[in-house]
């Protein structure tokens, strides 16, 4: 929007100046407005609003707030790995302003309106950042699905890793051959499904192999969850939402052969997004013997082919974008032996940090990184424009960053409770210097600033 006549402009509460803004579709020099949360203007010529609070960005980056929509913060449930004020601080510091929480927390999973209605409360006293919560896919019972959908539940998680087990008492997450009425009533309620796509009887069985054959290292991990994992699980649940209509919405994409079979499930026109993970991006196969039990993660880390084809489809548009996974353990939990060790890798501090340094060693360009982090997840879930974007009307979430300036990851740095990164001591260029949550500052020069804001956000649904 660009604004002429002073008369016309009304005082705001916030004017961004010098600001160099980025959004998918290229970048402007220019000033942003925010009045009410939101932003009321984007000015790239003089004269400029009277506002109550000035933030001179010096000519740095400015970015819409970081989308995650696959986090796990563990609370209520499992508050000795960590709780949502830990969590959702180091979101803020690495640029993440609105997450989607995993449904498995123990005891506390998310199967019912009940326990929905539990983790939002948890999360509306302690967020830093905004704040969206699946469920699991474990009833076709459509009542109690419309009641989750109208309670703003972001969709439901089926793990086919976890396929026939009971994640609750009394919930069950369906077998393949079982899902297609989950799939018809989700689809029935305007709900999209997140699979996690691992076959679980071909996982089940190479583990007890080699487990028997004594492996012990790390790179045993790989071995027990292949590709082929990836290739079955992906095919049936393609099928199932060829077969239902249901959205489906990939998680943590591995492999390039996962990406082939999504890319032709795409071509096909089914209703089909799918994100891929940090580690996927900048680690391989061969950096099991250097990281041992921290490179264990669900699907696999898998081999150099694998993540240059990752790469490739990010720059395609294959692959929608790029969520974290994020999974805090305790340090006990993540040192165990590979077969004991605890699954996951904390990531919502340093996705932004390494996704610019892809952007300086020209893997992808700035405004593909603001798409896959930003706009593409928000859009995979009906948020955008709300959020992800840097447009008049959007919420006000803001992250300033310096692209030419050094930084490196340390593990005493991150801000969940374990502190253990696999990227602990890269160098990064790409550096954060602050983070605003619909017009209010949550951090600055990587520390948290006020007090929690967070509010949930709602996906856009089809009335069923």
């Amino acid at each position: 929007m660009l604004c002429c006549d002073m008369s016309e402009l009304p005082v705001v509460d916030l004017l961004v100046t010098n600001a160099r803004i980025v959004s998918p579709s290229g970048e402007t020099n220019g000033a942003i407005g925010v009045a009410d949360g939101r932003i009321c203007g984007i000015h790239t010529s003089e004269p400029l609003p009277a506002a109550s609070q000035t933030l001179d960005a010096l000519g740095c980056c400015v970015l819409p707030g970081v989308v995650d929509v696959h986090v796990h913060f563990r609370e209520p449930g499992l508050e000795t790995k960590a709780t949502y004020r830990s969590e959702s601080s180091a979101a803020v510091v690495g640029g993440v302003t609105t997450i989607c929480d995993m449904p498995n927390n123990g005891s506390k999973a998310v199967v019912n309106l009940e326990r929905l209605l539990a983790k939002l409360e948890v999360a509306r006293s302690s967020s830093y950042v905004d704040f969206g919560a699946y469920a699991y896919l474990a009833t076709t019972d459509r009542a109690a699905m419309r009641d989750l959908v109208q309670a703003g539940v972001m969709g439901f998680k089926w793990d086919m890793s976890l396929a026939g087990v009971e994640v609750a008492p009394g919930a069950r997450l369906p077998l393949p051959e079982d899902a297609l009425p989950y799939f018809q009533a989700a689809a029935d309620v305007g709900a999209t499904i997140g699979v996690h796509a691992e076959d679980r009887p071909l996982v089940t069985e190479l583990t007890r192999r080699l487990v028997a054959q004594g492996r012990q290292d790390a790179a045993a991990h790989l071995e027990a969850r292949p590709v082929e994992a990836e290739e079955i699980a992906l095919r049936q649940a393609i099928d199932l939402c060829r077969r239902s209509g249901a959205r489906l919405h990939v998680h943590h994409l591995s492999s390039a052969a996962g990406l082939d079979i999504l890319r032709r499930a795409k071509d096909e026109g089914l209703p089909i997004t799918a994100e891929t993970i940090p580690p996927f991006l900048w680690l391989d196969s061969e950096d099991y013997d250097r990281l041992g039990t921290m490179m264990k993660i669900h699907p696999a880390v898998k081999g150099p082919a694998d993540r240059a084809a990752l790469w490739e489809g990010l720059r395609d548009g294959s692959i929608d974008c790029v969520a974290t996974d994020h999974a805090p353990h305790t340090r006990e939990e993540k040192l165990r032996g590979v077969w004991e060790a605890s699954p996951g890798a904390i990531g919502v501090q340093t996705s932004l940090p390494l996704m610019l340094h892809a952007v300086h060693r020209g893997l992808i360009t700035m405004t593909r990184c603001v798409e896959v982090l930003c706009a593409a997840p928000a859009r995979c879930y009906g948020l955008y424009p709300g959020k992800g974007a840097i447009a008049v009307g959007s919420d006000a979430d803001l992250v300033i960053v310096d692209p030419g300036r050094k930084m490196t990851i340390r593990n005493e740095a991150m801000l969940t409770p374990n502190h253990l990164t696999p990227f602990d001591g890269v160098e990064v260029t790409g550096r954060l210097l602050r983070t605003v949550l619909r017009g209010r500052s949550v951090a600055v020069d990587g520390a948290v600033a006020g007090d929690p804001v967070g509010r949930q956000v709602r996906p856009t649904v089809k009335t069923p």
